[in-house]
C-alpha cells in the first residue's frame, strides 16, 4: 500500500510539472491557447449531445485589462 501511495504521488508531481511547462509554453505564444481550444472542440465530435460554450478570447480580456489599468492611472494622475 505504501509503495502505491508513493507511486501515485510521484505521478501527480510529474503531471503538475508537465502542466506547468504547458502553461509557460502557451503563455509564450499568443495564439497557442486559441489553437488548443480549437483542437479540443474538434475532438468533441459532431454528436447532438455535445454543447460547446465559447468564452471571450484571451487577447480581448488582455486588452480590457490594459484599458482598466490605463483608466486607473488616469484617475490617480489626472492631466492638468
Amino acid at each position: 500500500m505504501k509503495s502505491a501511495t508513493i507511486t501515485k504521488a510521484e505521478g501527480d508531481r510529474e503531471a503538475a510539472d508537465n502542466l506547468s511547462l504547458a502553461a509557460r509554453t502557451m503563455a509564450a505564444s499568443p495564439g497557442a491557447m486559441q489553437l488548443r481550444t480549437l483542437q479540443t472542440i474538434d475532438g468533441l465530435g459532431p454528436t447532438a449531445s455535445n454543447t460547446v460554450v465559447l468564452a471571450v478570447p484571451i487577447n480581448i480580456m488582455d486588452a480590457i485589462n490594459q484599458i482598466n489599468e490605463w483608466m486607473k492611472d488616469q484617475q490617480r494622475n489626472p492631466a492638468k
